[in-house]
């Protein structure tokens, strides 16, 4: 049951069952953090709404971390922690569990990165259209995780999938064999991509 070919045929047996549901457990998105993303996002548009001379920088940092703390929270509740990979490596995770394609917020990145590398004043227009993308992108992921789910029991061939910190496990039939995806690898983010997907399909 553990070599790439049973995970492969288990994953198939997987993805077509969706339609043979008993029940299932609600976990939603993590907010692990004292200060939301939602939180920075307000102080961004207040930002923006001052008559400080440095408004935009203030903004677009705030734009930043609101960001940064939305892709820490959806990491936290699907089990990917990976505390020194970097940005752009954590928007293709992303990517990989179906919920974005990068190249928005690489571009927020680049402003931000000209902002505190190089000390380069960010134009005003570019931080409302970067304030815009993050706020649509932490709208889009709060629709997408809110009815995401750790656990869902089936009442025909997989007996259920339950979704841990790093690794999810898959029971299958009455004998209660099961196997079991550790994170990182690729099966790990295929399951996890399916769980996205059908939380947000099946209610």
């Amino acid at each position: 049951m553990n070599n790439a070919t049973s995970v492969e045929h288990i994953l198939s047996l997987l993805f077509n069952y969706q339609d043979s549901i008993l029940g299932s457990s609600i976990k939603g998105l993590a907010r692990p953090f004292d200060i939301s993303p939602n939180v920075f996002l307000k102080f961004a548009e207040s930002d923006l709404q001052s008559e400080l001379s440095h408004k935009a920088v203030n903004a677009l940092s705030n734009t930043k971390r609101a960001i940064d703390c939305q892709i820490e929270c959806i990491l936290a509740t699907t089990g990917i922690n990976l505390p020194d990979i970097d940005f752009p490596e954590k928007l293709n995770i992303l990517n990989e569990i179906g919920l974005l394609s990068p190249i928005l917020l690489q571009k927020i990145n680049r402003e931000r990165n000209l902002l505190e590398h190089e000390f380069v004043n960010p134009p005003l227009e570019k931080v409302a259209d970067a304030l815009d993308i993050a706020t649509l992108f932490i709208s889009y992921t709060n629709a997408k995780m809110q009815k995401f789910r750790d656990e869902i029991l089936f009442d025909t061939g997989i007996i259920g999938i339950n979704v841990f910190d790093g690794y999810i496990q898959i029971r299958v039939d009455s004998n209660e064999n099961s196997i079991i995806l550790e994170h990182p690898n690729q099966h790990y983010y295929s399951a996890m991509k399916w769980l996205i997907q059908v939380s947000n399909e099946w209610w």
